[in-house]
């Protein structure tokens, strides 16, 4: 097990042996990978599950139209980049061992259903949804399988996405 991970456990079958660790870990959810991930991913001995879950909204959803480039990085960055992050750091993991795996991708509803009052929040979820199926093509040969997990209304922090919004954005929108 990696030292230093906060949430690793260990699964054991019902007669008490030793099925592997489980990590469940935060890091950084910017479109490019940070030190964090890599080291994760070079600490694990196998991946044989990925789930990508990242999600902020934008704070005053009707003004989609009126919202600064600053505002759509900030939401693309973190809805879709956290995915395409996670994605670019451990699938080579998966596919390393040869074993195949499983991942999956947190979309929303709104990767399936607009919304006139969420123009940022849905198309980053609509391209977690182009990016998972175009991987679950491109992956199933090799033995690893996509899925999405599209919840609805969920009771969430999501709503408060403003009060953790990068200084430099702060008052915008």
């Amino acid at each position: 097990i990696p030292a230093g991970l906060d949430g690793v456990e260990i699964v054991r079958d019902p007669a008490g042996e030793s099925l592997g660790p489980i990590v469940g870990m935060v890091a950084g959810m910017r479109l490019h990978p940070d030190a964090d991930w890599l080291v994760v991913a070079c600490d694990l001995p196998r991946l044989d599950v990925l789930v990508n879950c990242a999600g902020v909204m934008s704070d005053r959803m009707s003004k989609t139209l009126r919202a600064p480039p600053e505002e759509w990085r900030r939401v693309l960055d973190v809805n879709l980049g956290g995915v395409v992050n996670g994605v670019q750091t451990f699938v080579p993991r998966l596919k390393a061992h040869g074993l195949g795996g499983h991942i999956v991708n947190t979309a929303s509803m709104a990767a399936f259903i607009a919304s006139p009052n969420a123009g940022i929040y849905t198309a980053s979820k609509f391209a977690v949804r182009g990016l998972s199926e175009s991987l679950r093509w491109s992956l199933a040969p090799l033995g690893i399988g996509v899925s999405m997990l599209c919840p609805g209304l969920v009771d969430t922090q999501i709503h408060h996405s403003d009060e953790i919004r990068p200084a430099a954005l702060a008052g915008q929108v």
